[in-house]
Order: structure tokens, then sequence, then C-alpha cells
């Protein structure tokens, strides 16, 4: 046999050794678990409590995440290209399940005085300089868990309905997840 002949039969046996390697990895290879959005189970949330009208579900096959609602905007200072969105996944902690998150509850409730108080400190100390208010704010506060037991909260500094800055804080509040909401004109 040449050994151009030669190096042809080699290269021909190791394709057709490679490619049953490979269709062997693949059928023993798991499938990526998707979450069934037609069908979402039983304890998923379906529906963003009031007033957190900016804001509404949406699905993925990776789980469910709070987006912006119809003609509202949510952006980050200074980018008009990076849009912000919340998911359930996002407190998960490097190692946890690849399994699909859902929100399992939200709740919603108006923060009180002292706890607004609170979190303004809590702001503060997280380097987190929110815009002058020309007026009163509010405070509402979104606690949000997964179906994993995974907890977040979201503080919601409402201003007007043209001026809503979300102050995520999963489990810490930073600078850089801090973003403007506002009605799109």
């Amino acid at each position: 046999m040449s050994a151009g002949l030669t190096r042809l039969f080699l290269a021909g046996v190791w394709c057709v050794a490679s490619a049953a390697a490979w269709a062997h990895e693949d059928a023993t290879r798991e499938a990526i678990p998707i979450l069934d959005c037609d069908h979402p189970p039983e304890h998923a949330v379906n529906a963003v409590p009031e007033p957190f009208h900016w804001a509404q579900l949406e699905c993925t096959p990776a789980g469910q995440m709070l987006v912006p609602a119809e003609d509202w905007v949510w952006r980050y200072p200074g980018s008009f290209t990076d849009r912000p969105f919340l998911p359930a996944w996002m407190s998960a902690e490097p190692g946890v399940s690849g399994e699909p998150r859902y929100f399992k509850s939200i709740a919603a409730r108006l923060a009180g005085t002292d706890e607004a108080e609170r979190l303004q400190r809590r702001f503060a100390q997280s380097m987190i300089a929110l815009p002058a208010s020309a007026g009163e704010q509010r405070i509402y506060v979104l606690t949000a868990e997964s179906n994993l037991g995974e907890k977040f909260d979201v503080n919601f500094v409402y201003r007007s309905d043209l001026d809503i800055w979300a102050v995520p804080c999963v489990p810490d509040c930073r600078p850089e997840q801090l973003f403007h909401i506002y009605r799109r004109e």
C-alpha cells in the first residue's frame, strides 16, 4: 500500500472511530432542562402584583424573568443598549442546579417610614446615589423567591410615573445593578 493510501485509510479509520465515540457521547448526555412556558409548573407565579404596573413576567426556556411592561422603558444610567431584566435565577450561586427557575412567589409592599429610611441608609452605604428628588417619594419592595428557594429583593424608589429607580439587592445592593424606569412616550 502506498504512503498516501495508508494515510487515507488511517484517516478513514479515525473518522469512523471518532463518529462512534461522539455518537455514544451524545446518547449518554442528559437533555438540557427547559421550562415549558405553555404549561408552566403549578406553583409558578403568573402575574406581577400591584402596584408594579411597570413590570411584567416573561417566560423563556431558561426560566421566568421580570421585564418592562408594555409602554415602559427600563435602562441602566448611561446606557441605551443594555436592557435590564430581573430573572428568577438572579440570586443563583455558582454550582447550584442548572434547572430552569421560575418565581414561586412575588410579594409587594410599600415600605413604611422607618423601613424607607433604613433602605436609604443602606443605599448610601452601598455607594448608590439616586438623583435628588423634587417631591415626595415612596419605596415599594418586591420580594421574590424562586422554585429552588433563592430569594431576592428589588426596591423601587417611586417618585412619579415618569421617574422610578430600581435598586436590586441580591443579597447586596450594588450600584451597577441600579436602573431607571419611565413611561415610553
